[in-house]
């Protein structure tokens, strides 16, 4: 897995590369049908409120607290949210976008714990209908708004976005140039893309994996592509750390 910080111009943010350690970013993006299909889960909703209430929580009034330890679906859980939080030292003036934001639980964790603004989209249309009702739960609806759309041509306008996060997220899109021009479209000046991703690595991939049930379904480049990708886009590289062995441990 790689950990890694771009931004849209670098001179903005020298001021910040003192604080850079690490860079972790977010979740799937989908773009095809195929993908949908993959993630959706009818009868989510009900699913999620009947587990809450198993877990001795009351669906319609909760804190963001009581689910920070089920709502971090990718590697490393609410740590790896957390350093990625200090990493882009986001602050409260900033517009986050969550690119593939799931139920919501980064999302939400960033307005609880940074009081920005976050707005999450995600293609599977369930995941959304969670996350709404998960932030009105919390008391964050101000703050964290869900919709459904696809990555690749996003409902927003033109440098709307300080920061676009998003965790273990490109796995499934094919055009990953078309992906990082349309993220690069929506940061504003000196705005910064923090990603935590898997890359390709030497050995074959051991289908179903989390992201994928087969192979038409997986589309992970190697590191040295997703760099050449995000710089073809405009991106100037600020910091990256191979966060592979840490993963395995949090895995095992």
């Amino acid at each position: 897995r790689r950990i890694a910080v771009w931004a849209k111009e670098m001179d903005v943010l020298r001021p910040l590369l003192s604080q850079l350690r690490r860079f972790v970013l977010r979740h799937i993006l989908y773009s095809m049908n195929l993908v949908e299909a993959h993630y959706a889960q009818p009868g989510l909703m009900e699913r999620v409120q009947q587990a809450l209430v198993e877990s001795g929580l009351h669906p319609e009034h909760l804190r963001q607290a009581d689910l920070s330890k089920l709502d971090h679906f990718h590697v490393g859980g609410l740590e790896a949210t957390d350093a990625l939080i200090r990493l882009a030292s986001i602050q409260p003036t900033d517009a986050v976008l969550d690119l593939g934001s799931g139920i919501g639980g980064p999302s939400r964790h960033l307005a609880a714990t940074v009081g920005c603004h976050v707005t999450g989209i995600d293609l599977t249309n369930e995941y959304c209908q969670v996350a709404t009702m998960l932030a009105n739960s919390t008391g964050l609806s101000e703050l964290v708004t869900y919709r459904r759309g696809d990555a690749l041509s996003t409902p927003f306008e033109d440098a709307t976005f300080d920061v676009v996060w998003t965790q273990h997220a490109a796995m499934n899109i094919e055009d990953k140039a078309r992906l990082y021009r349309e993220i690069f479209r929506l940061l504003k000046k000196g705005g910064r893309l923090a990603l935590h991703d898997v890359v390709a690595g030497d050995g074959p991939i051991r289908y179903p994996v989390p992201w994928a049930s087969r192979p038409e379904l997986s589309f992970l480049m190697s590191e040295a592509n997703m760099q050449a990708a995000l710089a073809t886009a405009g991106f100037q590289h600020i910091v990256s750390q191979d966060v592979t062995s840490s993963g395995i441990e949090a895995l095992a």
